[in-house]
């Protein structure tokens, strides 16, 4: 297990070295360092490998973040590093008979042929626009006037979570509390949930943004202050300071509406997928 955790590293820290490399010398040169002459469409070639452009497309389309020329230059940088260790591994003709490398071919052929099936098969409902005007009416009903900037612990149980109680009472600084023991992902932003609506008064009909106790003890917090107690919602325990209050910020129809266009999208092939699979359930032999 340490021999593997070490070569991993190692070749985290090759990769790390050989990106750092071509983003400092070769993102607009060959290997001889002459620009290079590529057909339309291919923004780099390593070896005789073409990389197109569409390459970088389908990344940033995949990855949903904005289109911008630095993360252009990212995706195309991580390409080259990527096409030269592929090209330096076929050399090495023993590794196509590991057992995990055709284990992995073997993966990557049912992987594209079930996104191959699903994409010719799945047909979801059209998201309209009247749809999309719809969700944006919804998502506006569930905003309350404010919202809250917040931070967060999850403690595992809650003997911990009231001995931070009490670090807390005694002057601790709630951030660096998260940082050493949250159990949340947002641990190393020191608990950070950013600002979160809450809309009041918190009741059980009406809707939140949060699950109910969270957005109860929000609203029960002024600024400043902290939970007394441990906040339990299901199997998860938290707690939680009040760092500021604002006005919410009304969005606009435009700035939100492909957003909620790709929800809605995403939201239609997910119950397509399930109905198809529904389908083939019913004549199949299921054991379990």
């Amino acid at each position: 297990m340490r021999r593997r955790m070490k070569s991993k590293c190692a070749l985290g820290r090759i990769l790390l070295f050989m990106l750092l490399f071509l983003w400092i010398g070769l993102d607009a040169y060959g290997a001889d360092g002459d620009p290079v002459s590529a057909p339309p469409g291919v923004i780099a070639i390593v070896n005789g490998k073409e990389i197109t452009l569409a390459q970088i497309q389908e990344m940033i389309r995949s990855s949903g973040q904005s289109d911008t020329p630095q993360l252009r230059a990212t995706y195309k940088n991580q390409l080259i590093v990527q096409e030269l260790l592929r090209q330096e591994a076929l050399k090495d003709s023993s590794l196509e008979n590991r057992p995990e490398v055709k284990k992995a071919i073997e993966q990557a052929k049912e992987a594209a042929s079930l996104q191959v099936y699903l994409r010719e098969h799945v047909k979801p409902e059209p998201v309209t626009d009247e749809m999309v005007k719809k969700a944006f009416r919804g998502d506006l009903e569930k905003l309350g006037r404010y919202e809250y900037k917040v931070r967060m612990i999850q403690v595992g149980d809650d003997e911990l979570g009231a001995r931070l109680i009490t670090r807390l009472k005694n002057g601790a600084d709630f951030s660096e509390l998260a940082r050493l023991y949250s159990l949340a992902s947002n641990r190393d932003q020191r608990g950070d949930m950013g600002w979160v609506n809450v809309k009041l008064p918190v009741r059980d009909e009406v809707e939140q943004s949060l699950p109910l106790p969270i957005a109860r003890e929000i609203a029960r917090l002024k600024p400043g202050q902290f939970s007394t107690s441990v906040v339990k919602w299901n199997d998860t325990r938290l707690l939680l300071k009040l760092e500021d209050i604002r006005l919410t910020a009304i969005p606009s129809y435009d700035d939100v509406k492909e957003k909620i266009r790709q929800n809605l999208e995403g939201q239609a092939w997910n119950k397509a997928v399930m109905t198809l699979a529904q389908q083939l359930a019913k004549n199949a032999k299921i054991a379990q």
